[in-house]
């Protein structure tokens, strides 16, 4: 592993997993496998050996660290099982500190699909809804921050850049590309907004009389429910 010689450290951790006997043990080096077999493209492989992860009975947070590494290697047919499991895993008041992780592993599968849309959404609001500003939180925020940049939507990339470089470790390689894009957004963000006002201004003014009214009353709608979403957090944090 040190000399990154992935291939080579798959086969020698295959032939350990099978003459370690604790059970604790066998689980640490079969999550350690899930994430090779992830980077080397055997999904299949990582799947099962991540169930066995499971299968265990681990540890709390290495059980919800492998379910959650599972939604970057699930087969297409598992999806909407995987995603029903996650969200009632986000209600769940035990999960109150990884709803981060949890929104991150939705996103995961709905990019898988690929459904962009939800992606971005359950990203957003694993973000919105993270407790702390720790690596979880900085590695949806970078995940987040790449897809924007990708898709050329640099209005949302200079938001979410400017935040994860706020918070994400120094040491880390990302860090330099993740600074140099927030630094060269930030001037361009408050322009890219004005376009984007005035072209949106301009398609409103194209639409007939009733659809003009309904667009308005979806905004004032969607303004209305933010401010109660605000307003519920601060009370939250106030109690």
């Amino acid at each position: 592993l040190l000399t990154e010689q992935y291939g080579e450290a798959v086969s020698c951790l295959e032939h350990v997993v099978k003459h370690t006997k604790g059970r604790i043990r066998r689980a640490r080096l079969n999550f350690l496998l899930g994430q090779l077999y992830n980077q080397q493209g055997e999904k299949q492989k990582a799947y099962k050996a991540l169930s066995k992860v499971i299968a265990a009975n681990p540890p709390y947070e290495m059980s919800f660290a492998a379910r959650v590494l599972q939604t970057e290697v699930i087969g297409k047919d598992k999806f909407r099982q995987m995603i029903r499991r996650l969200k009632r895993m986000a209600k769940d008041e035990n999960n109150a500190n990884y709803l981060d992780q949890i929104y991150y592993a939705i996103g995961n599968i709905y990019l898988s699909l690929p459904d962009t849309a939800n992606c971005l959404a359950s990203w957003e609001k694993g973000v919105a809804e993270s407790t702390g500003s720790g690596g979880a939180k900085a590695s949806l925020l970078l995940k987040l921050s790449n897809m924007y940049w990708e898709r050329e939507d640099y209005i949302n990339a200079a938001r979410t850049y400017q935040e994860c470089a706020s918070i994400l470790s120094k040491e880390l390689k990302e860090y330099k590309q993740v600074e140099e894009r927030s630094k060269a957004l930030q001037p361009l963000a408050p322009h890219l907004e004005t376009v984007k006002l005035q072209d949106s201004l301009q398609a409103l003014a194209k639409l007939p009389e009733a659809e003009y009214i309904a667009a308005i009353d979806r905004v004032i709608e969607a303004l209305k429910k933010k401010e109660k979403e605000e307003e519920k957090k601060q009370a939250q944090a106030e109690d």
